[in-house]
């Protein structure tokens, strides 16, 4: 979570329980996020994963576009 340009620590995570897991440092999430830093930029790069099934993938990828204006 993020709260005043501040993220929360992480919480435990249960991967295999999860439909989809983003990771990244907490500077790409907030610039990816705050619309700073292009997405997809930042998966090519290496600096943005994430992984799940194709669906949830491409739901992802609309999310950020719409924060990015598409």
């Amino acid at each position: 979570r993020c709260h005043a340009q501040q993220f929360d620590a992480p919480l435990e995570a249960w991967p295999e329980r999860a439909d989809i897991v983003v990771s990244a440092t907490a500077q790409v999430l907030l610039e990816v996020l705050s619309g700073d830093l292009n997405p997809t930029r930042a998966h090519v790069e290496g600096e943005l994963h994430y992984t799940g099934s194709e669906k949830d993938e491409l739901i992802v990828d609309a999310i950020l576009m719409l924060i990015w204006g598409y």
